[in-house]
């Protein structure tokens, strides 16, 4: 990121010691002409000097994309945002509720082998089990701050007793994407769960299918305002020979977030 900064400073110096030159031999620089209007789209530059006025305000902003995103986003109040995903809409509240029991002592280890490749080991001390040791791989394409083509990634987690889960994600197009999710609990083939989705998404929403664990799903969130989006999920199970629709809506007032989501099929939290 520093060296693309300074690819864009390059030309700032170089106008500005050309500028003090021709002060100092007694000539300076045409003004710009009055009749051209200023570009409307945003420069490489000018994108630079607001994603590193960002970054110094949020130093932490960088290591989360779409806490990036939604910063950017923020500064056109006006402009209807991105939803999110039906699938992942209650993964924060998820996270802030749900922990890991942990009866001993945890260790983790981790990082980057090259540019786009990650290796990190996890070792768990139980008082009560046998102690364990799993293995995290993360293996990422290239990421350009200023290209809208996403991130495509494989995130692949196995610990020694034999489970093991696996997260893909691939960018057919700048606005297609292909996602691959896997659950092996055993050596066991027969009792693993995968699945498959593709998502298309547009300015204000997006159109999603899904096949894996025996059911078809299709989900559709949109953007009604800059602060309110909702959507659905129609999920078909041959087994049932029913659609179940589920429903799902978010709104966001300042620092402050409120979510929902309906599913009838959950038996513990269906609401």
């Amino acid at each position: 990121m520093i060296s693309k900064f300074a690819l864009f400073g390059v030309p700032a110096v170089y106008y500005a010691l050309n500028t003090n030159q021709a002060q100092c031999e007694g000539q300076m620089p045409p003004p710009p002409s009055q009749s051209q209007s200023p570009p409307k789209k945003s420069t490489p530059a000018s994108e630079a000097e607001e994603l590193q006025r960002i970054l110094e305000e949020n130093p932490y902003a960088a290591t989360d994309p779409e806490e990036m995103e939604r910063i950017l986003q923020s500064k056109n109040k006006n402009k209807l945002k991105k939803p999110a995903q039906f699938s992942k809409l209650m993964i924060p509240i998820k996270i802030m509720t749900q922990c890991e029991a942990l009866d001993g002592l945890r260790f983790d280890v981790s990082g980057g082998l090259s540019e786009r490749f990650q290796l990190g080991g996890s070792w768990n001390f139980s008082n009560t089990k046998p102690s364990n040791f799993s293995i995290n791989t993360m293996l990422h394409s290239k990421m350009d701050q200023f290209s809208n083509d996403g991130m495509n990634f494989i995130n692949c987690k196995k610990d020694v007793v034999g489970k093991m889960e696996f997260v893909s994600n691939f960018h057919i197009t700048s606005d297609l994407t292909f996602k691959a999710e896997g659950f092996f609990p055993n050596a066991n083939v027969e009792t693993s769960h995968i699945s498959y989705e593709v998502m298309k998404e547009f300015a204000d929403w997006h159109l999603s299918g899904k096949f894996g664990g025996g059911s078809y799903s299709v989900s559709m969130m949109q953007s009604v305002t800059p602060q309110l989006s909702g959507g659905f999920e129609a999920m078909w199970h041959p087994q049932l020979r029913d659609f179940i629709f589920n429903y799902g809506a978010k709104y966001s007032v300042g620092n402050h977030t409120i979510l929902g989501q309906y599913i009838p099929i959950a038996k513990k939290d269906a609401i």
